[in-house]
């Protein structure tokens, strides 16, 4: 079956929840422009402490980071950037050689996006909205460049302790429609679902930026009243090139990263499909969650065994493995345009071709991972014709490091099984789906 080598280099954005990131399409596209062997994914996480213990286990050499992890990753890396220790929060992490360390793009982010659209904000008023991660790395920008800041939260006394930290004011929410009007700016880093501001607080020579990028109201808002508006997609990108250069070694520009923005996004139409390595707990995930989204479950191996109307040891034995791969194309091929299914593939589907890209574009495709110790454990004493060796340990160790980067190449998210409790993962993976097409 066609094959080829897997991608080296492997990097993810993390966040709760994560899958409506849009860091994949803009990251794969810089490092396809950069003619870089390597592949960008998500990683599901419920706190920094298991992103940062997957990075360190499987070798993700950079990660990017999203709410409402990145105060928490300066407790679990190595080392701290100075930038990220004053902002507060990492949004990037850089893994060199096992050395974990935390760096902070979203300063670069907010100036940059405002350099894009050729304005300054030196000596302009600037209401800042929010207090969290995203607003400590805008202030920290934002006052960089010389704007006077002043940050309106609802939670008063974070506003005042991120105005002390950064050197700018804060103001209690009752004064927001009064700043705002005083206001040259509106930078907002708040929630989508919070609709704070009305239009007639805004007039056409403001010019407001709002940091999300799915359901600005804000945005759109502003574009109603005639604002100069930036998008959270100018932060996004912008944030991004620093980090690229950081996890990479090379330069990249938004050229080379905009047409991801034009790739095709997730939708809950595609049937959801599990892969990973054996012993990672695929079927009993899957089962679970199958159940809980109220899909149907289908297991590809016992698919193929009834097709073939004998087990896979007997294929592997009496055909070859070629043979298997061959009829596990197929069914994964029939499978792929069914929208209300849950898949659990086999260990080695990712190894052909054309089933990473039917995997990548027909499938929800989730990559359940556990260490390599972790499943060479589960698999002791079990009936696996590719471990079937004098050292069942190093082949499984060798197998793994084969498809490492193709199970990444396939994935739109990675979700660590590590936990012997299934329902862990498969809650984690309900979760993503729900936060990111069911709001």
């Amino acid at each position: 079956m066609p094959q080829s080598s897997s991608p080296s280099l492997l990097l993810a954005v993390t966040g709760r929840p994560v899958l409506h990131s849009l860091s994949p399409a803009i990251m794969n596209a810089a490092l396809q422009a950069k003619g870089m062997s390597g592949v960008y994914t998500r990683l599901a996480a419920d706190t920094a402490q298991e992103a940062l213990d997957v990075v360190r286990s499987l070798g993700i050499r950079g990660l990017n980071v999203t709410a409402p992890h990145k105060p928490d990753m300066l407790l679990g890396v190595d080392q701290v950037d100075p930038e990220a220790e004053c902002i507060g929060g990492a949004n990037t992490i850089v893994n060199n050689e096992g050395t974990l360390t935390g760096h902070n793009t979203d300063h670069a982010g907010v100036v940059g996006s405002f350099q894009d659209h050729h304005l300054s904000v030196r000596g302009r008023r600037v209401v800042l909205l929010g207090a969290g991660g995203a607003a400590r790395g805008a202030a920290r920008g934002l006052v960089r460049a010389g704007a006077k800041v002043t940050i309106v939260n609802r939670t008063h006394a974070k506003a005042c302790e991120l105005a002390a930290c950064m050197g700018c004011v804060a103001k209690p929410f009752d004064a927001l429609e009064q700043e705002i009007r005083a206001a040259d700016v509106v930078v907002s880093s708040l929630s989508p679902h919070l609709d704070i501001v009305r239009g007639a607080w805004l007039r056409p020579s403001h010019v407001v930026f709002d940091a999300n990028y799915k359901g600005a109201s804000l945005y759109r808002l502003a574009q109603e009243h005639g604002c100069t508006c930036l998008s959270g997609l100018d932060w996004l990108l912008n944030q991004a090139i620093p980090a690229f250069a950081a996890f990479t070694g090379q330069p990249c520009t938004r050229a080379d990263m905009e047409p991801g923005l034009a790739a095709p996004r997730l939708d809950d139409r595609r049937p959801i499909a599990l892969v990973g390595f054996m012993g990672v707990g695929k079927s009993t995930v899957a089962r679970r969650l199958a159940r809980s989204l109220h899909r149907h479950l289908v297991d590809m191996d016992d698919l193929i065994e009834q097709r073939a109307g004998k087990a896979i040891p007997r294929i592997f034995a009496e055909d070859g493995e070629a043979a298997f791969r061959a009829q596990e194309s197929q069914v994964l091929d029939d499978l792929a345009d069914s929208r209300d299914l849950v898949i659990s593939c086999g260990g080695g589907v990712v190894c052909g071709d054309q089933n990473r890209l039917t995997l990548r574009e027909r499938t929800l495709c989730v990559w359940l991972y556990a260490s390599i110790d972790t499943v060479v454990s589960r698999c002791a004493g079990t009936d696996r014709p590719l471990l079937a060796v004098a050292d069942p340990a190093a082949r499984a160790r060798e197998l793994f490091a084969q498809r490492r980067g193709l199970y990444a190449d396939a994935a739109h998210l990675i979700a660590s099984t590590e936990h012997p409790d299934s329902h862990r993962a498969a809650e984690k993976i309900h979760d993503e789906i729900r936060q990111t097409f069911h709001r």
